[in-house]
């Protein structure tokens, strides 16, 4: 996510905050960047955001994101910390 920030979204700002709470890991990573249409690249993922979610399904995460064109973007991810996932 970081990658795909500093390489397409011409951001100034980036902050990635990390949390673990019941079993779970938060992973926000918010930008001040470009901006995009979330369900547009979704539909034509690029090689970034498809291994990202390629890597969260073998974890059992979600992703959800959050987004306008120039109006940065918010990804929130959510990973289980199970047994079967440490």
């Amino acid at each position: 996510m970081v990658k795909n920030t500093l390489r397409h979204a011409e951001a100034s700002e980036l902050i990635v905050q990390l949390s673990a709470e019941d079993d779970l890991l938060n992973i926000v990573v918010e930008d001040n960047g470009k901006g995009f249409d979330p369900a547009e690249k979704l539909q034509n993922p690029g090689i970034g955001l498809q291994s990202i979610q390629s890597r969260l399904t073998l974890l059992h995460g979600t992703m959800e994101i959050e987004s306008n064109p120039g109006a940065g973007a918010t990804f929130t991810i959510d990973i289980p910390l199970t047994p079967k996932n440490l």
